[in-house]
């Protein structure tokens, strides 16, 4: 019951979070866009089953614009051990900038692609579509060309990232 509620509060923590910031402009972040590389440090599902994959083995690629706007794709191994992809665009917001560091909020939106029922094997809705849309939101604290992101996946759990710009 404990961890259903912190779970409830995250899940509001983080809507709040994204809904009540404002958007990075060209002239508070940087006035070029960029590129960002990101992989996976680790994963957490909130059913500890066993079965499930917490070592997804993300790598990602974005595109940021001076306007906030970003594109991306990852390739990564899903909760069932299954190759995937990703493919998305989205918004970051700009929540406070404490000294050199950044706070903020992504919210993502796109193509989950890579799921497999495996002749009835899974029972996730998931595995039934095969490929579906997906809205991923995530919070990250950046430090000069460095970020570390922690990123909801539905209500299954979160996976932690590291990235740099270039």
């Amino acid at each position: 019951m404990i961890r259903g509620n912190i779970k409830i509060l995250f899940i509001l923590f983080l809507v709040m979070f994204l809904f009540h910031s404002t958007p990075i402009t060209a002239q508070e972040v940087e006035n070029e866009s960029y590129f960002f590389l990101q992989t996976s440090l680790t994963t957490y599902h909130w059913n500890q089953n066993p079965d499930r994959n917490n070592k997804q083995d993300l790598i990602g690629l974005e595109y940021h614009k001076s306007n906030s706007k970003l594109y991306g794709i990852a390739y990564f191994q899903n909760s069932y051990f299954q190759p995937t992809w990703y493919i998305y665009a989205g918004k970051v917001y700009q929540y406070k900038e404490i000294s050199d560091f950044n706070l903020y909020g992504k919210l993502t939106y796109g193509i989950i692609s890579g799921y497999d029922d495996e002749n009835g094997k899974y029972s996730s809705y998931m595995n039934d579509l095969g490929t579906f849309p997906a809205v991923i939101p995530s919070i990250g604290i950046g430090y000069e060309k460095f970020s570390l992101e922690v990123s909801l996946f539905g209500v299954s759990g979160y996976i932690a990232n590291l990235g740099m710009k270039f």
